[in-house]
């Protein structure tokens, strides 16, 4: 431990501890546990509780103290007064290395400090301990450290854990949670409550400028948190984190102008960002939403779970690159749902420059001017919906894609992905990609089913329908077309598309009566289907629409269509009046039967040049009337049949 206090200071503090008499002395009731008031300067080891207001100057944690701020407790903590000039060097509730403060209760806590955390480690300290907030209504502010964290140029192993209570933190160079300027810590990890962290160079929640942070967590609070140059949460300006950002429930809302809104700040990228959970919404003005800050690439991201929000005003990516930056490696697979805009092009005025211009971010990938769009897988059962940043035609911009490269141009962004939605109509079981290559150590959730899949436009993926019943078959609907399989590839794709999985049970057989034709009368232009899982869609005959007395021979065309529930196969068979059909399975899902017909009948009477039909004995109406003129046995007439005895 570090700590300021005087040696006399500390003995007193450790002797009274155990309540021991020394020298006749006996130890204050502040020393060991109890109530807090306006001459308490260390809490040592034990159970505290303040019930009014208090006002305490360079409060000191010294081992393992719980504060409970009792119902009208307002403890106001300032530091030590400065030795020299007037700027407050020291926290005003100081925990270092190997101390533990816990806060519960429903009072409050109004702390400050400059060159030190307002509540946390010194400035130039080499440990930090561990603050737990479990309730209460914390205020503090601070300038060079964080609002509860690390103070300046210090490095230790800090963490803070809040569990519950309101939390206001603000900073102008440190984080308003976490890091110092320039420091080292270790952790944050946000678990409940409501918090709302600001600062100015550094994160709203994570490191500050010019500083590190192992991990940031955030799981079941109610977060806002913002910064001008740094991350709304995640590393300061010139900063970072070592380890990742992981969000895994709770509301949070990160917003930033020149860092990302969740990521990297003002340079930097976007590190490691995990979401399991939770409802995140994350904008930036010239950052990404999620991923690099201004000139700071992606990052590598991984949303699994969760409702996702994405924005970046101009420039940036929604997920990605910061304006200028790359876009890193995004992931959405698992059950998240992400709305993803990129930033527009146009003209901006920021700290940096004024009276600029840039081009348009991507939905998901580089920001304006980033040639790399990076890495993108997307399979998700969520919703996805991703935007590209609109151009401007007077800065001379085209606008972006949905998933790809930013613009830097006229050109518009270049698209490297589309997506392929399925569903599920009627019982089936899944449609699904078949061979879609996923991140290492990354599966498809149990039980999915459907989803949003991203294709390359220069690639293929497969995907393929599965029947709950194995006696079923699958079509595949493409865009509204029905398709003749249950596996369709989707090769270099130019557009987005939606594929639907339908299950039918297969029909056999199909079995059609139709009217013959007869010379001098039109073709029938119906038919009878032989059962209810198929109907009759359209008859045609060839070589003409009315046979004449000359034509041998005339083709039925019949197409069938399936009834609900039900479909054709490449094994379906046909029937027509009894005889075997010529077959085709047709793209549509229809059936198209062909047979040939003899022309029978006549609308006159029948004439010695009557056409014999081989092969269809008995159906010429003067067979019989011409061999009972000419006898058994006898020659028969040109054209007519031999008469039999």
């Amino acid at each position: 431990m570090s700590h300021q206090r005087s040696l006399s200071t500390r003995i007193i503090g450790a002797l009274a501890a155990t309540a021991i008499p020394v020298l006749g002395f006996t130890a204050p009731a502040w020393a060991a546990g109890g109530e807090v008031t306006d001459d308490t300067e260390i809490l040592t080891t034990g159970e505290w509780f303040c019930d009014e207001s208090v006002e305490v100057t360079g409060l000191e944690i010294d081992g393992e103290v719980t504060l409970t701020l009792r119902d009208g407790c307002i403890l106001t903590a300032t530091p030590e007064p400065p030795s020299v000039g007037t700027w407050f060097r020291t926290p005003a509730i100081d925990v270092e290395g190997g101390d533990t403060f816990t806060i519960r209760g429903t009072g409050s806590i109004d702390a400050m400090s400059q060159g030190a955390a307002a509540i946390g480690n010194d400035r130039e300290s080499d440990g930090g301990g561990t603050i737990i907030i479990d309730g209460g209504t914390i205020n503090v502010s601070t300038v060079y450290g964080a609002g509860i964290g690390s103070g300046r140029h210090s490095d230790g192993d800090g963490v803070t854990i809040i569990n519950g209570g309101t939390v206001n933190a603000t900073s102008e160079w440190g984080a308003g949670i976490g890091g110092g300027y320039e420091s080292a810590y270790d952790s944050v990890s946000v678990n409940g409550g409501v918090i709302n962290a600001t600062s100015e160079w550094g994160a709203g929640v994570g490191s500050g400028r010019e500083g590190t942070i192992g991990t940031v967590t955030m799981a079941g609070a109610v977060v806002t948190a913002d910064s001008y140059f740094g991350a709304g949460i995640g590393s300061g300006y010139d900063g970072g984190v070592d380890d990742a950002i992981a969000i895994g429930g709770g509301t949070v809302g990160a917003v930033s102008v020149n860092g990302a809104g969740v990521g990297g700040g003002m340079g930097i990228s976007g590190g490691t960002v995990v979401v399991d959970g939770g409802t995140v919404d994350a904008a930036s003005e010239i950052g990404a939403g999620i991923g690099g800050g201004y000139a700071g690439h992606g990052g590598t991201i991984a949303l699994h779970a969760g409702e996702v929000t994405a924005s970046s005003e101009r420039h940036g990516a929604g997920i990605g690159g910061g304006y200028g930056g790359s876009g890193g490696a995004v992931a959405i697979v698992g059950r998240a749902s992400v709305t993803a805009t990129g930033g527009a092009a146009g003209f901006h005025d920021y700290r940096q420059g004024a009276g600029t211009s840039g081009g348009a971010g991507a939905g998901i990938g580089g920001g304006a001017g980033a040639l790399h769009p990076g890495e993108v897988i997307i399979a998700s059962t969520g919703a996805v919906a991703l935007t590209g940043g609109d151009g401007h035609d007077e800065a001379g911009f085209g606008a972006t894609a949905a998933i790809g490269t930013g613009s830097d141009s006229a050109d518009d962004g270049a698209p490297t992905h589309r997506l392929v939605s399925t569903s599920l109509a009627e019982e089936i079981a899944s449609v699904l990609p078949v061979d879609m290559t996923l991140p290492e150590g990354t599966d498809l959730p149990d039980g999915i089913t459907h989803g949003t899949f991203s294709v390359p436009v220069d690639g293929a993926i497969t995907f393929a329908g599965t029947p709950t019943d194995p006696a079923q078959l699958v079509r595949l609907v493409l865009d509204g077309t029905t398709l003749d399989a249950a596996q369709h590839t989707i090769a270099a794709p130019t557009q987005d598309h939606h594929l639907t999985a339908t299950a039918a049970f297969p029909i056999a057989e199909v079995n059609v009566t139709v009217d013959k034709p007869v010379p001098g009368k039109p073709h029938p232009d119906d038919a009878t289907s032989g059962h209810a899982s198929y109907s009759v869609v359209s008859v045609t005959w060839g070589p003409s629409d009315t046979p004449s007395r000359s034509t041998a021979r005339s083709t039925a065309t019949i197409i069938l269509a399936p009834a609900d529930g039900h479909a054709f196969s490449d094994a379906t068979t046909g029937v027509v009046n009894g005889a075997p059909a010529d077959t085709t399975m047709n793209t549509d899902g229809t059936l198209t039967l062909i047979r040939e017909f003899p022309i029978t009948g006549n609308a006159s009477s029948p004439g010695p040049h009557q056409p014999r039909w081989p092969g269809d004995h008995g159906e010429d109406p003067g067979a019989e009337h011409r061999c009972a003129n000419v006898g058994a046995g006898a020659p028969p007439a040109h054209g007519s049949p031999t008469c039999s005895p």
